[in-house]
């Protein structure tokens, strides 16, 4: 078998042949996606198109092609899954019906075509592709290379920094921070947590994205803890069943703060006023819609670099009300028990930073719809990514010549 492979000290890196589709794959996935955010594809406004939205549309057929060529040449051989992903499959196609979504069915073609590939290989790709157009972005609209959109709200100030809406900057690099936290295994230095807080400081006073400033604000305060204590998993092991269950505590409690926003209510009112009418705007779409089991399709409608509306505004940036209104309950719960697995994936293998990063993912997300979006937040892809759930062809061809290295194939 066909392998690249390097020595780096005591660390051997072997990259199967189906692996590499996969990384080219989602390299030309997340650029193509990331590449859309920007105010560059953006193009002159809501009814045109502009050149670069036609080109990264080509570049995601492009990625699905190469994911399709990746799980073709594979072969699922664990009954159990085959019949997991059936189910799957069966509710993903009935939401569609639903919601006429066609995103789910492409993500669910990244989930499988995931199997097999290393979790780090997948995170050091996305966290490369939006560290790098973040900065072109940013420095860009800066020097006026890139047209820097500036928006008066009430008395703030935000500017866009070269995106389409004046958060994405900001709401990146609380994701890029959680990558790369990820990649140093919760363990980042002084001098790191000195540069994070700096540009996240600086995104702050430009955007004033105050949620995402306070969640990269209390990532940075959770990971210096995490460095200091000898003892980080004793806690999580220890409450192991409340960690696992908390993806639906919170997406519960998302659901019902909205649901039962009472303007009335003094708390109520200034929350809602501080989620700048976040809780007011789930209530109403959820009288609006209604809750069903597969979704519904829905014409959300919001604000863009033009400010212009198309209709009445009524987009819903709490994720998990946004998923159960777009895609139903059953669709939810298999998103809510994703999240169940991937947290109880990292508490077995002790990957305790992990724990802490999906928590902070699960708590952003009441006020953001990033839980199910692989654009920003790429570690959903890690629910079935390293999984042992298909076997190369080439691999068993050659099984009789192949030996297996601490989970590798190694000829």
């Amino acid at each position: 078998m066909k392998e690249i492979a390097r020595n780096e000290g005591n660390n051997q890196l072997n990259i199967r042949k189906t692996e590499v589709v996969f990384l080219l794959a989602f390299f030309v996935y997340m650029s193509a996606n990331t590449l859309d955010l920007t105010a560059v594809a953006f193009g002159q406004g809501n009814d045109r198109v502009s050149l670069i939205n036609i080109f990264t549309k080509m570049a995601r057929y492009v990625a699905y092609i190469l994911l399709a060529f990746k799980v073709i040449c594979s072969n699922i051989y664990n009954r159990k899954w085959i019949k997991l992903f059936l189910d799957v499959s069966c509710v993903i196609a009935i939401s569609f019906l639903g919601s006429f979504n066609k995103t789910i069915i492409f993500y669910l073609l990244i989930f499988i075509a995931a199997c097999n590939v290393e979790e780090n290989y997948i995170i050091k790709i996305s966290c490369a592709v939006q560290s790098v157009i973040l900065f072109v972005c940013v420095i860009g609209s800066r020097i006026g290379v890139i047209k820097d959109y500036v928006r008066q709200d009430g008395g703030r100030i935000r500017h866009f920094l070269g995106f389409s809406w004046t958060t994405t900057g900001a709401i990146l690099f609380v994701f890029i921070l959680l990558q790369y936290i990820y990649l140093k295994k919760g363990k980042l230095s002084i001098w790191e947590d000195i540069i994070a807080l700096g540009i996240s400081l600086y995104l702050y006073k430009m955007t004033n994205s105050r949620f995402a400033f306070l969640i990269s604000i209390i990532t940075i305060i959770i990971f210096a803890i995490y460095r200091l204590n000898v003892n980080n998993g004793r806690f999580i092991q220890k409450l192991k069943g409340v960690f696992i269950a908390s993806p639906v505590v919170v997406a519960i409690f998302a659901i019902l703060l909205h649901a039962f926003y009472n303007p009335q209510n003094t708390i109520y009112f200034q929350l809602n006023k501080l989620l700048s009418g976040r809780l007011a705007l789930g209530q109403n779409a959820m009288s609006e819609y209604g809750i069903s089991l597969f979704g519904k399709d829905i014409e959300w409608i919001g604000f863009n670099m033009e400010e212009t509306l198309k209709g009445t505004y009524n987009y819903v940036d709490c994720s998990y009300v946004k998923i159960l209104l777009d895609h139903g309950i059953l669709f939810l719960s298999i998103v809510l028990l994703a999240y169940a697995y991937m947290l109880k994936k990292s508490i077995q293998k002790k990957q305790y930073y992990y724990t802490w990063i999906l928590m902070i993912i699960m708590v952003f997300s009441i006020t953001e719809p990033r839980l199910f979006d692989i654009t920003f937040n790429p570690f959903i892809v890690l629910t079935l990514a390293g999984q042992k759930l298909i076997v190369d062809k080439d691999v068993k061809k050659g099984e009789g010549r192949c030996k297996r290295v601490r989970g590798k194939v190694k000829v």
